[in-house]
């Protein structure tokens, strides 16, 4: 619930146009970033928390962002703890050269994207697939925000809510064993109103199916019911991690 209000906020304030699009603020044309990032002026984005370990243990470290594949961030503020997975942020780059491959920037503020549930092919999940009887479907808006990076399938999707803090469930299970890189996306709202309609955020760590990846597949298709009761899908161009 908290993602979704963070959006709506957001949305209120204007700031989320793209990775790309950025609020002016007063300063110097300053260090030059890669990607058109540019000093003094604030970022929206969805952004990969990673830890950087510097030594045998692993409290010798630091945790990072990784905004795009040619930009890192350390938080100067040091407010940035133990974030992992896919991190909703806006932050400020700072006028200084980088050190080794990571830029220093003011975060503003930042929230861990809630994760979804992957039914891997293995099985042994530890939850149940919901049916098809069950699913309240959604609607996935195509902008910046619904992509896949990393190896996390991230949506950005828009569904009815009530004002219990009643759970839903979002589930991304594989519809054959012979064909992995196809996958549906159910929604169960656990019975609750259909009083608001809002956005809000989900991401699944779909790292696995890069075994499943070649020159032949390179593209994962995702289904699902929308609110209305069709039937869409879209691929995407899979990009995976190392770890």
């Amino acid at each position: 619930m908290k993602t979704r209000l963070l959006i709506t906020l957001c949305l209120t304030a204007g700031l989320l146009v793209s990775c790309m699009a950025a609020k002016d603020e007063p300063g110097g044309p300053g260090y030059y970033y890669p990607d058109g990032y540019q000093v003094g002026k604030t970022y929206t984005a969805i952004a990969t928390g990673m830890y950087h370990q510097t030594g045998p243990n692993y409290s010798d470290g630091f945790p990072y962002l990784k905004i795009s594949d040619n930009l890192n961030i350390v938080d100067a503020g040091n407010t940035l703890k133990s974030a992992a997975g896919r991190i909703f942020c806006q932050f400020r780059l700072l006028d200084e050269r980088p050190s080794s491959q990571f830029y220093r920037a003011e975060i503003d503020w930042y929230e861990s994207i809630a994760l979804g549930q992957y039914g891997p092919l293995d099985g042994g999940t530890g939850f149940a697939t919901i049916d098809d009887a069950d699913d309240d479907g959604l609607n996935v808006i195509e902008d910046w925000m619904t992509n896949l990076e990393d190896g996390y399938l991230t949506i950005h999707y828009s569904a009815w809510w009530g004002k219990s803090e009643q759970m839903h469930y979002l589930v991304l299970t594989p519809d054959d064993k012979d064909k992995p890189l196809e996958l549906t996306l159910r929604h169960d709202a656990r019975d609750d109103e259909r009083l608001e309609e809002a956005d809000a955020l989900v991401c699944f760590d779909i790292n696995s199916l890069s075994n499943y990846i070649d020159e032949e597949n390179k593209t994962v298709t995702i289904k699902w019911k929308n609110s209305a009761g069709g039937s869409v899908k879209k691929r995407f161009l899979f990009k995976g991690r190392d770890n």
